[in-house]
């Protein structure tokens, strides 16, 4: 056997030497721009997940309203608007403007909704179509 040639290819891939950074400049650099290249990869995602604050029970009832009062989310038939049919003064009393009341996403509405629901004290009086559901 020679001298410094390891007795197996191993040796030299798992050796311990290999992995401690040289004390030139070259080796921490190295170990900097790994360092900057690993957390430039692992990243948070941009927008955190929220849970809903309504229990999936209600959301099955909702959604059934919804497919009754309108099956467009961006329905416009006034006085009333969206798939909820809200009525402004509806959506204004759920803490929504009249600047939203119309343009609103699908997650605004059940949202508004089950603020109105909650306000009623668990009542889906706001919707005539409600018993269709429950």
């Amino acid at each position: 056997m020679e001298v410094g040639v390891p007795a197996h290819p191993w040796e030299t891939f798992h050796s311990f030497p290999r992995l401690v950074p040289k004390r030139e400049g070259r080796g921490i650099r190295g170990w900097l721009a790994a360092v900057v290249i690993g957390l430039s990869i692992h990243h948070a995602p941009s927008r955190p997940h929220h849970r809903p604050p309504y229990p999936l029970w209600w959301k099955r009832q909702a959604l059934c309203i919804h497919r009754h009062e309108s099956t467009n989310w961006h329905a416009y038939d006034p006085p009333y608007a969206n798939g909820f049919q809200f009525l402004l003064s509806t959506w204004e009393r759920a803490g929504g403007s009249a600047a939203t009341w119309v343009r609103a996403s699908p997650r605004q509405q059940m949202y508004r909704a089950w603020r109105i629901w909650t306000q009623d004290g668990g009542s889906w009086r706001e919707w005539s179509t409600a018993y269709l559901c429950i």
